[in-house]
């Protein structure tokens, strides 16, 4: 039979009948349809794929590992894995396991061409086609972003646990702080009570000797009263003046002692200061009239100025 009379189905010329032609087709479909299968999935994975062969050469790559090596992939095919991972020695060794049937998983440093430092993890797996071994297929992930967040979460960790203890001691300083402010409390509470004991002790003082000195105080008023009315043209000018300042000095410490009473007593009632509207020249007046003679006797005036002025 002539080419031209060969049957032909959708530009496939067959050598026997057409049966067997239709079925030839439709294994040439099925491995062209698992072909783009396979190479859809293979390109559309995100991770970097690599195609091994026996011959330790690269065979098939997906854009992912174009990118991920910073090579075009006309460059990765047909390169050997110590092209693309030199001085490399677990690699290899990994590859031999891996075309012996046994999974291999490893991790490694790689220096990409532009310089770039990557943490790589690579995944081997045996690729078998019918029943016989035709190579590796290398899985490849980068791991530094995953490796550059366990250092960020490594090292808010240690920020974290460093604060926690900054805390802590900010907290026992704290309570060391509040232990000794109780204490410097509690002393002080013992001191006031002490005071308050001295100050009740020197009021009792005051109070017990404002009233020893209260009797002879009226005694002595009442003989001094007594004297300056019953003794007038009996004795001179000079006497009448002692007289009159022991009168006085009896008068001022009479009102001392009458003084220290009343803070006696404001000490056991308490009190309420009261304000109220005082006429100033009339006091002022009668302390300048009470004290004329003594400071007559050292030469001395006491001036209230214009007492007309005087509001």
């Amino acid at each position: 039979m002539a080419a031209s009379e060969r049957p032909q189905i959708e530009g496939v010329y067959c050598l026997s009948g057409r049966d067997e032609c239709l079925r030839e087709q439709q294994r040439v479909d099925a491995l062209e349809l698992s072909e783009s299968r396979y190479h859809s999935l293979f390109e559309a994975l995100t991770d970097a794929l690599l195609s091994i062969g026996r011959d330790g050469k690269i065979r098939r790559v997906n854009r992912a590992c174009g990118q991920l090596f910073d090579r075009s992939v006309e460059e990765l095919l047909g390169a050997s894995l110590q092209d693309l991972f030199p001085d490399q020695l677990p690699v290899e060794q990994a590859y031999r396991r891996a075309l012996q049937g046994v999974e291999q998983v490893l991790e490694l440093p790689f220096a990409r061409p532009d310089g770039q430092l990557l943490d790589l993890s690579l995944q081997l797996s045996t690729i078998i086609a019918g029943a016989e071994v035709s190579g590796v297929l290398i899985v490849v992930r980068d791991l530094s972003p995953d490796k550059a967040r366990q250092h960020e979460r490594a090292q808010l960790y240690a920020d974290l646990q460093a604060s926690h203890l900054a805390l802590e001691e900010k907290a026992r300083a704290l309570e060391e702080s509040q232990r000794q402010l109780q204490q410097a409390m509690d002393r002080q509470e013992k001191d006031n009570a002490e005071l308050r004991d001295i100050d009740r002790l020197k009021t009792d003082f005051i109070g017990l000797a404002s009233h020893e000195l209260t009797t002879p105080l009226t005694f002595l008023l009442g003989a001094l009263e007594y004297l300056t009315e019953s003794l007038p043209g009996r004795i001179d000018e000079d006497e009448r003046s002692l007289l009159d300042y022991a009168m006085q000095g009896s008068q001022r410490l009479a009102d001392i002692v009458e003084n220290m009473l009343a803070i006696v007593r404001l000490d056991a009632e308490g009190f309420i200061p009261q304000r109220e509207m005082v006429a100033l020249l009339p006091f002022l007046t009668h302390i300048r009239d009470r004290f004329k003679k003594v400071l007559a006797e050292r030469g001395l005036t006491l001036c209230l100025g214009d007492e007309q002025q005087w509001p």
